[in-house]
């Protein structure tokens, strides 16, 4: 038996290496391939001394120009050098707006790339989203992150040529952005993206080690590039996008190269004007699971489904919508500006925040409200499944602190009716310090 032993220790343990190896050791096949120019934004930043705007070297920023309240604001382009906000190296790229929200990004023209063959790029992001302004961790509705290529390589990051990934977000810790498209020239262009729905005291993104490589994966369905229209604020076609070198319409004709030769396509709305009626406002949604019933949601509290709203007017029910959680935010669009009530109402739940809500909306706005809920006594959730183990716990305590304090006190009044000692109350001992982060 000792000797089976000593063979199984190090077979299991080449088996695991083997698995680990390529995590731990081996390099990322990318890193070989990669065709973008200071991937990993460890190069100079222009602008330094103060400037705004400070861009990567070998990379364009770009933003929405349209202003509209507190939306949409020309945000600050820094390199971050903070430890937690950095995902490898010394350096990150940092977009953010106090008080605001931004939409924007950053874009690389790639040449030499083989018309018809497929390209992956993949980039890392998160953000720090808080209405705290020395927050250092995030908490607040859901902001929305995604990365893009043209493959005809235009530079409008509202043309619809543009491919681009799943729209997703990710709260102090980085997660891997990737789409694949196939060239239509010897020129692609990538992107990264950001917008978020409310003008929070703490409003930034970073992103971190990018590239671009040719692949055999398929390319990303089509119907993943959501226009922005449909996630939180109507843009119109004539609202100006600016980059580092030039500045256009959200709906201006763009340049592309067809396989075998140029072609000037038509001016038109391409992803930017969704019919919205003009003059009029927005109001979005979501409930989540309140599991710690702080009436906040925190980053690791889920959408909720169930939940069934009601929005009215000051004359009538303007509509309704019952949430899925998954599609949430969910939002009442063209709005005329005027006096609004959001109600709530789920069965099996039991709010942790008002069920009602009294909105102004003013022309071009848009106001989000978030709603918390824990499952009732019925309900087989976390939070009540939690609550009732709690509750069995205490009782158990109980009864074995009543059956030792029984046998106890016959012993005593038996023996020498002796008398128990109090016991000092435990010290809470502090918890440790975050620190600031610019």
């Amino acid at each position: 038996m000792p000797t089976r032993r000593l063979w199984i220790i190090p077979t299991v343990f080449v088996a695991l290496f083997s698995f680990a190896a390529p995590a731990l050791g081996a390099p990322d096949s990318q890193d070989a391939t990669n065709l973008l120019s200071n991937a990993d934004f460890e190069g100079s930043f222009t602008g330094e001394g103060g400037d705004p705007m400070r861009v990567p070297e070998s990379w364009e920023i770009w933003y929405l120009d349209n202003p509209v309240s507190c939306h949409d604001l020309t945000p600050m382009f820094e390199r971050s050098k903070e430890g937690p906000r950095l995902h490898a190296g010394q350096k990150a790229f940092q977009i953010g707006v106090r008080d605001g929200t931004f939409t924007a990004g950053l874009l690389q023209v790639v040449d030499g790339v083989e018309s018809g063959q497929s390209y992956k790029f993949s980039a890392w992001g998160h953000v720090l989203y808080a209405p705290d302004p020395t927050a250092t961790m995030s908490r607040g509705p859901d902001p929305r992150m995604k990365v893009g290529i043209d493959p005809t390589g235009g530079t409008n990051p509202f043309a619809d040529t543009v491919r681009w990934s799943e729209i997703d977000w990710e709260f102090d810790t980085y997660y891997q952005f990737s789409v694949v498209a196939t060239a239509q020239s010897s020129t692609i262009t990538v992107f990264t993206f950001s917008t978020q729905p409310e003008c929070l005291a703490s409003n930034f993104t970073f992103w971190d080690d990018a590239a671009l490589v040719p692949t055999d994966e398929p390319e990303t369905p089509a119907e993943l590039a959501l226009e922005l229209n449909s996630v939180f604020r109507d843009v119109p076609s004539s609202a100006t996008v600016k980059t580092s070198t030039t500045e256009f319409e959200v709906g201006a004709a763009v340049s592309s190269v067809a396989e075998g030769g140029a072609a000037e396509e038509e001016a038109g709305e391409q992803a930017g004007d969704s019919g919205a009626a003009s003059g009029t406002g927005t109001i979005c949604l979501l409930m989540f699971a309140d599991e710690n019933a702080s009436g906040n949601r925190e980053v690791e509290e889920d959408k909720l489904a169930g939940g069934i709203f009601t929005l009215v007017d000051e004359a009538q029910v303007v509509g309704t919508y019952t949430t899925d959680g998954i599609n949430e935010p969910y939002c009442f669009s063209n709005l005329p500006p005027g006096n609004y009530t959001l109600t709530w109402e789920a069965e099996g739940f039991q709010p942790t925040s008002s069920q009602g809500w009294a909105a102004m909306l003013s022309e071009g706005e848009t106001l989000s409200r978030e709603f918390g809920a824990v499952a009732g006594e019925a309900s087989t959730g976390r939070t009540g499944g939690r609550v009732r183990l709690v509750r069995a716990l205490a009782l158990a305590a109980g009864a074995i602190i009543l059956l030792l304090g029984l046998g106890a006190g016959a012993f005593v009044f038996f023996s020498r009716r002796g008398s128990d000692d109090d016991q000092p109350p435990d010290t809470p001992t502090a918890g440790p310090t975050i620190p600031i982060i610019d």
